[in-house]
C-alpha cells in the first residue's frame, strides 16, 4: 500500500500531480494540507483502474485508514476503466481550508491517478 506521486511543474500558480500505486488499500494522500487560511481547489480529475475495486477522493484523515469527507465516492471501477471528472466550468471543486486531498481504495490493482487545480 504506497502512491507514488509526482508534482509536476505548473508555471504561475496551481498544482498538478501524476500518482501510480499497485496496491491502494487505505489512504493515501495526494495533496497535503497548505497552511491555515489556504484551501486545495481541484479543477480536473482522471483516475484508472487494472483492477475491480471501488475507489473514494476525499479530504482530510483524522482517524487513520478513515476520510473525514468523502468528495467522491465510493466508485467502483471495473478493469482496465478510466473516468474524468472535469471542474473547470463549475469553478472547480473546493475543498476546507487547511486540509488535505486523499484517495481511499479498496485493495490490489494498478490506479493511476492524474489531477489538477489551484491553491487559494
Amino acid at each position: 500500500m504506497a502512491v507514488n506521486i509526482n508534482n509536476l511543474t505548473v508555471g504561475h500558480y496551481g498544482w498538478m500531480i501524476s500518482a501510480d500505486s499497485a496496491d491502494i488499500s487505505g489512504v493515501e494522500v495526494l495533496l497535503g494540507a497548505q497552511g491555515v487560511g489556504t484551501r486545495i481547489r481541484v479543477d480536473f480529475l482522471r483516475i484508472n483502474s487494472t483492477g475491480n475495486i471501488s475507489i473514494t477522493l476525499g479530504e482530510g484523515e483524522g482517524i487513520p485508514g478513515a476520510l473525514d469527507v468523502d468528495l467522491i465516492g465510493p466508485v467502483l471501477f471495473a478493469a482496465g476503466q478510466t473516468l474524468d471528472w472535469d471542474f473547470r466550468g463549475r469553478g472547480g471543486m473546493l475543498l476546507s481550508d487547511n486540509i488535505l486531498l486523499a484517495i481511499l481504495g479498496s485493495g490490489a490493482g494498478q490506479v493511476s491517478i492524474f489531477a489538477h487545480g489551484r491553491i487559494e
